[in-house]
């Protein structure tokens, strides 16, 4: 292999550059046995046959070498970017079903975190979620749909979320802010439309 060092694989007998073994200090000649691409095959079997074991081994190695652990998945992620991207729109488009099923039910279980978070979306979309928001205020916004709903349970009268400047209201714009906002009816709601009454 022009005039490169070459050395056999003990398990594929298929003879390979140096550089295709790991180091190994107490070999005559600084490297494993096994091509990496054999090891790895190897090491992989016995991840599987000796999975809890292996799972321990591993976390007990990450925890002790965070920092090395933490760079190594950056540069991964860097150099196979175009990879993670095709892989998670394959699995996406093989489980969008499942996926659609799961949020639905989330949303179903937790309606005012739904509320929320479609007040969120249709906030970003109108640009009325000002970039200085704290995430106090956040979870103070939060907080308002999560007392719309309790009052819809409680009173079961049907409870909303309103903006006393409304977002797209008539003539004036108001943001999505915690100080913007309190829980009415939706019968009040619904009267005050886009104005400012109400």
């Amino acid at each position: 292999m022009d005039g490169k060092a070459c050395k056999f694989c003990s398990r594929c007998r298929v003879s390979r550059l140096l550089d295709d073994f790991s180091k190994k200090q107490a070999s005559p000649d600084g490297r494993q046995s096994l091509c990496k691409k054999c090891d790895n095959t190897r090491r992989a079997a016995y991840d599987r046959s000796h999975r809890p074991e292996s799972i321990i081994r591993k976390a007990v190695w990450r925890q002790a070498n965070s920092e090395r652990h933490a760079a190594s998945k950056v540069r991964w992620r860097g150099a196979n970017s175009g990879k993670i991207k095709t892989d998670n729109a394959e699995w996406y488009k093989a489980n969008c079903r499942k996926v659609a099923q799961r949020h639905a039910a989330y949303d179903r279980a937790y309606p005012e975190r739904a509320a929320a978070r479609w007040a969120r979306r249709r906030a970003r979309k109108l640009r009325a979620t000002p970039p200085w928001l704290t995430p106090a205020d956040r979870n103070r916004i939060d907080q308002f749909y999560v007392e719309a709903r309790r009052l819809t349970c409680s009173t079961g009268v049907k409870h909303e979320v309103d903006h006393i400047v409304p977002l797209r209201g008539l003539g004036v714009h108001g943001l999505h802010v915690p100080w913007n906002l309190r829980v009415v009816t939706q019968e009040v709601n619904r009267k005050k439309n886009r104005s400012l009454d109400g």
